[in-house]
């Protein structure tokens, strides 16, 4: 028989489920059957996010190499797309996955009934039949393995199941996997059993899913042979009846760990719709369960049996073969262990062992708060690789802690603050599990306790990730079994539920836990975030919500690694920067934003950028300034983004320009200030161009790329550059990126190496910042030039007409594939313009100041004209500007 076990999708991250070696091992070893695992996570939300033939999904890979405004922009499209999908399937889709109506996935009857089609049916449909591999995988299995694991991930593993079962209806489809931390239907068997309906969608059901290989080995030999005495562990629809059938052997603690690590080889990896360098491994170190196993509301270990067997410190040696194998034949570097809480003593002789082996992967970790965390073990977990622990602390309040059956271990605010802090000297963070409204705690009561506590360590400490949880009631836990004990009023449950595994209920303070606690939100808005301000209140709801699921999961744990800053706390800062970035969805547009006809001016404030925008034509035109737009710009009423690139690229990625014009440039020559311009500047344009949607591209570059010639010689754009200042170094960079884009996505480039500049519309403040402009001005204060020598009466530069320049771009179009060509319009000789400005402002009659300033360039600095634009005097220029001033 050939089995394939499916995982269900589930929340956003790069986490791929474990290979379940038990099963694979046993049926293997039978010699008669075969087992297989598909992860279905990482394809679904390729599929789920996916957009003009290309998956959002991508974008998220790559969420560290870019600015946190370039981060937010992502998240944006993101909320932006889920937002479709819940419309399309009528679910609320969100980063956690499908989001079902409460009856749905508590009454195996309303269960049955939803899958019999729908919006949401009928669209994860369309998921499965995309996967091509999957289907061929199907079409080759036996049984058809399900895993989930909450109450969401159930009901997409019965809308699975019923598309199985229409297009493949002698496939046996069992749901053999159902735990996850608090969530477990074995608890429910009876109740399925008794209803029936979930048999309508399912042909057998795991009793004890932790016994699931011992399911799977029997349900073959049962299905190959005909046999139902060889069922094992297992409810089973039979002819007219549904069978249980206990599990026929105990747990072998071999088995915990057993089975061959070569089943991780080939497809399992080669299935996962991810690059491996960002696979966030789960799996155990002591097989999920927790060694304390005491807390009043906590129900985790009640689907494992023997807990006790699973203390014994041999089982390390398994699970250090298996991340042996991970490591050495996968490629994976970052494991994520799931086990609710590992001791203190357990993880140091695994630490040991590691450090033994020499194996090198960054690992991620459970714990409770412990005295028995000295500065050997802390050491040794740095030492081991580990990167994170994560604490379910839960509360501070002392009164609180007793009625959770916490342990004390004699930590107080001091210490766990001490601990925290040596945990950041290594290097270690943490991620802190936080409950609020729990049911013998006043609001007020956890504001001074936890709350304080909690603010303290934002002062002191950078390295936390706070998880602020609501208080759940779940099936059979202490707290549900006693509920008068624990402050609870009234526990809400439903009789036409038989899958079951949380309650509501009203607790003493009259909190009814089917209404939003605001409570709840305002501890969030409070202490979850690092960052001081209101998190919250600065972040649009779908942004937060997105940053608030992602902060705690493998994605944010991979940017946390990659930066060493947090990604819901870099998000926020850089949405807090400026007004505009809050509002400009809002402000632009969605034509512009999406045209493939927009032009974007870069710089248009600047002197050329504005002449630019005048001479082009104005349909699609869009100008992105770094400073407010001037008195030009602002009677045009064009579209406008205020962005600064050094700062930002959030605005600029929100259109889909098909040409691009860049002459800004920063205002500072400091490197690191030129450095952030031009990264964000080529990570701009490569998304441009990757996404296709950018065609031509213009680049207004500089003469001073090349060195000073020698004896007056005319340059060609052929000539060797030798850049000396800090401008001109990044102008030739960005040239050299431009040819990598050319080659790579075929964007047409022209590089335009440009002179002095004269001419067109100039405001008073551009003309303090052009030399031309600025040496008139000198000449009229009286600081007129001196030529001593012979070879300083040959000085002189070319210059360029605005006018000509401008109008010459707007009347053709860009060359194709990469131009590089230097522009002139003449030259002069600064002889020869001292002589026309003191013409210019001394008539005839006038006395002129005696010339002694020699400030100006000690140097001949002509360019070859490589275009059509003609050549013109500066001299005669200026006289005729003079004219028509006069």
């Amino acid at each position: 028989m050939d089995v394939l076990h499916l995982d269900m999708p589930r929340s956003l991250s790069f986490s791929v489920k474990p290979y379940d070696f038990l099963s694979a091992s046993l049926l293997h070893e039978s010699g008669q059957h075969r087992f297989r695992q598909f992860d279905l996570n990482s394809w679904f939300w390729h599929h789920a996010l996916s957009v003009d033939d290309r998956s959002l999904v991508d974008l998220v890979y790559q969420f560290h190499n870019h600015q946190p405004g370039y981060n937010l922009f992502l998240l944006d499209r993101l909320d932006r797309r889920l937002r479709q999908l819940s419309a399309q399937t009528a679910v609320s889709m969100t980063p956690y996955g499908p989001q079902f109506p409460e009856p749905v996935k508590f009454s195996s009857l309303e269960l049955a009934d939803f899958v019999d089609g729908g919006p949401f049916y009928d669209w994860f449909s369309g998921f499965i039949d995309s996967l091509e591999s999957l289907s061929a995988k199907i079409a080759e299995a036996d049984i058809i393995s399900l895993g989930v694991d909450s109450a969401n991930g159930l009901v997409m593993s019965a809308c699975l199941a019923k598309y199985l079962k229409a297009r493949f209806p002698d496939k046996h489809v069992s749901l053999t996997r159902h735990e996850y931390e608090n969530y477990s239907l074995s608890s429910c068997v009876h109740d399925i059993v008794e209803n029936n309906a979930f048999f309508e969608v399912f042909d057998s059901l795991a009793i004890d899913s932790e016994k699931r290989a011992e399911t799977l080995v029997a349900l073959c030999d049962h299905l190959s042979s005909g046999v139902p005495e060889l069922l094992s562990n297992i409810a089973i629809r039979c002819e007219d009846r549904i069978k249980q059938v206990p599990a026929n052997r105990g747990l072998d603690l071999a088995d915990i760990h057993a089975g061959s690590v070569s089943f991780t080889e080939g497809e399992y990896f080669q299935d996962v719709h991810m690059p491996v360098s960002r696979v966030s491994y789960l799996m155990s170190i002591m097989g999920n369960t927790c060694y304390y196993g005491k807390c009043s509301f906590c129900v985790q270990n009640n689907k494992y049996q023997n807990n006790e067997l699973r203390k014994e410190s041999f089982l390390l040696d398994g699970c250090l073969d298996r991340i042996d194998a991970l490591i050495r034949h996968q490629g994976i570097s970052t494991i994520n262990f799931l086990d609710q809480a590992v001791s203190p003593s357990t993880l140091k002789v695994f630490c040991r062992k590691v450090i033994e082996r020499g194996l090198q992967f960054d690992w991620y970790v459970r714990m409770l708060l412990h005295t028995r965390f000295d500065d050997e073990l802390i050491g040794l977990m740095c030492e081991a690789g580990c990167r994170e622990v994560l604490f379910g602390m839960e509360s501070v309040n002392p009164e609180t802690l007793a009625t959770m059956r916490k342990a004390k271990n004699g930590f107080d605010d001091e210490a766990r603050i001490e601990l925290f802090s040596r945990l950041q000297e290594h290097g270690i963070d943490i991620c802190l599990n936080v409950i609020t409204d729990y049911p013998t705690e006043t609001h007020e009561a956890f504001s001074v306790t936890t709350g304080r506590f909690v603010a303290r360590c934002r002062q002191a400490l950078d390295n936390i990730t706070y998880v602020i949880n609501r208080f759940s009631l779940f099936r059979d836990a202490e707290m549900q079994r006693s509920p008068l004990a624990f402050n609870l009023a009234r526990v809400l449950s439903n009789p036409d539920y038989d899958m079951q595994v949380e309650f509501g209920y009203i607790d003493g303070y009259g909190r009814d836990s089917r209404e939003d606690s605001s409570f709840y939100w305002e501890a969030h808005t409070r202490i979850a975030p690092v960052y001081e301000g209101n998190v919250r209140a600065i972040l649009p709801s779908g942004l937060y919500f997105w940053l608030n699921m992602l902060k705690d999961t493998s994605i944010a744990l991979y940017y946390r690694r990659q930066t060493g800053s947090f990604l819901l706390d870099d998000c926020a800062i850089a949405y807090a920067r400026d007004k505009a970035h809050r509002n400009y969805l809002s402000l632009y547009p969605q034509d512009f934003r999406a045209s493939e006809d927009t032009h974007l001016i870069i710089g248009a404030n600047s002197y050329l950028g504005q002449n630019l925008v005048s001479a082009y034509p104005r349909k699609g035109l869009v100008m992105a300034t770094r400073s407010q737009a001037n008195e030009r710009l602002e009677a045009r009423h064009d579209p406008l983004i205020q962005v600064d690139i050094s700062r930002e690229l959030l605005p600029l990625l929100g259109i889909a320009p098909h040409t691009v014009d860049v002459i800004s440039r920063p205002v500072s020559d400091d490197f690191e200030v030129n450095q952030a311009f031009y990264t964000n500047l080529k990570s701009l344009i490569h998304t441009y161009s990757k996404r296709g949607h950018l065609k031509n591209l213009r680049f207004y570059s500089t003469q001073l790329v090349y060195p000073t010639p020698e004896g007056g010689a005319r340059i060609p754009s052929s000539e060797a550059t030798a850049p000396e200042q800090v401008y001109e170094y990044f102008k030739e960079e960005f040239e050299g990126f431009l040819r990598f884009i050319c080659r790579r996505y075929g964007v047409n480039a022209e590089v335009f190496r440009l002179p002095l500049l004269y001419g067109g519309d100039i405001t008073s403040q551009q003309k303090r910042r052009q030399l031309i402009y600025r040496w008139m001005n000198d000449h009229r204060n009286e600081r007129v030039w001196s030529f001593p020598t012979t070879e300083q009466e040959r000085y002189g530069n070319s210059w360029l007409s605005v006018d000509d320049f401008t109008q010459w771009l707007a009347s053709r179009g860009v060359s194709r594939g990469y131009n590089l060509v230097n522009v002139s319009s003449g030259d002069f000789t600064y002889a020869e313009l001292s002589r026309c400005l003191v013409s210019m402002f001394w008539k005839d009659g006038m006395t002129p100041p005696k010339a002694r300033d020699t400030d100006y360039p000690q140097s001949t600095f002509f360019l070859e004209n490589e275009t059509e634009i003609r050549r013109r005097s500066l001299v005669d220029e200026l006289h005729r500007q003079t004219a028509l001033l006069s």
